[in-house]
């Protein structure tokens, strides 16, 4: 009668494949631009903070953002997650 919930497993090991893939991509960046994006993504930066710290205009930290998103969006769906 007890069966084990899978759903909690299969989570846990979706979330830790996903982690891997982030990480990797991560290894395919350049470093500045690698910094940039933790610095926003994890560090949770401000635009404003990000340019002042690596002397570049908020506009041009802006496009990279989000040029690396599609990257990691596309990265992420080649290898069949869902975003």
């Amino acid at each position: 009668e007890i069966v084990s919930d899978t759903e909690d497993v299969e989570d846990a090991l979706y979330e830790k494949e996903l982690i891997s893939a982030i990480d990797a991509f991560l290894g395919t960046l350049s470093p500045e631009k690698r910094r940039i994006f933790v610095s926003r993504y994890w560090y949770a930066d401000s635009i404003a903070d990000i340019a002042s710290r690596f002397g570049k205009k908020e506009g041009a930290v802006s496009m990279t953002l989000n040029r690396l998103r599609r990257r990691l969006r596309d990265y992420l769906s080649e290898r069949g997650f869902s975003i």
